[in-house]
């Protein structure tokens, strides 16, 4: 099986992401967004996997 295609975001974009998710918990009444605990979860190895073995997608500058 291929390897998926890496995702990439510009910072504008992600930022965008992040007031969009805040937002739509503003109007659900919560504060902030809640996390696991554990490090060691799913959604760290569903991210691993998604952005090549790092926690975040890799930024293009301008």
């Amino acid at each position: 099986m291929p390897s998926p295609e890496p995702i990439v975001l510009t910072w504008e974009e992600w930022k965008a992401s992040r007031a969009a998710k805040r937002e739509l918990l503003a109007k659900l009444g919560l504060a902030v967004p809640s996390r696991r605990k554990s490090a060691i979860g799913s959604q760290e190895k569903r991210l691993r996997k998604a952005f090549g073995e790092r926690r975040v997608p890799v930024f293009t500058c301008p």
